[in-house]
């Protein structure tokens, strides 16, 4: 049997979606998001500590995936970490696997910034934090507006 969408179902993904899109008189009215060079910048003056490490990493993490959104037309639902992770996630930017890793991170980054004790983060996880950065700004390099909503 074959089944085709109905038009209702069209319509609430086409609500659903405009939530997450961008127009261009209101992306002119926002701050512009730091580009490709300054990301790398941040990854390269990560300093010594592991603590600073990651919340510079996350910091540069962060202004990939706005890059990336702003690319393909997304605006997460609004500017903390966890909605632009989920973003990153649901819109591919992201493996559904780093996901858990990347929350895991960022309680360790909200107890140091929140001058909690915390387990200190190892080379692996600093490590997988710049390797999805690159990613992430690899991917918004090529990436493109599939779906005009």
């Amino acid at each position: 049997m074959d089944k085709q969408p109905s038009d209702k179902f069209d319509d609430r993904v086409r609500e659903t979606a405009a939530i997450y899109r961008t127009n261009a008189e209101q992306k002119a009215n926002e701050a512009v998001s730091i580009g490709k060079e300054e990301i790398e910048q941040m990854l390269l003056d990560l300093g010594a500590n592991a603590g600073s490490r990651l919340v510079r990493s996350f910091a540069a993490l962060e202004a990939a995936l706005r890059l990336a959104f702003d690319k393909v037309g997304l605006r997460p639902s609004s500017n903390g970490t966890y909605p632009l992770i989920a973003l990153g996630t649901s819109s591919a930017f992201l493996e559904q696997s780093e996901y858990w890793q990347l929350t895991r991170l960022m309680e360790v980054r909200d107890a140091i910034v929140h001058g909690y004790t915390y387990d200190a983060p190892t080379e692996d996880d600093l490590l997988l934090l710049a390797e999805v950065t690159h990613r992430v700004i690899v991917e918004s390099e090529t990436a493109k507006l599939e779906y005009d909503y």
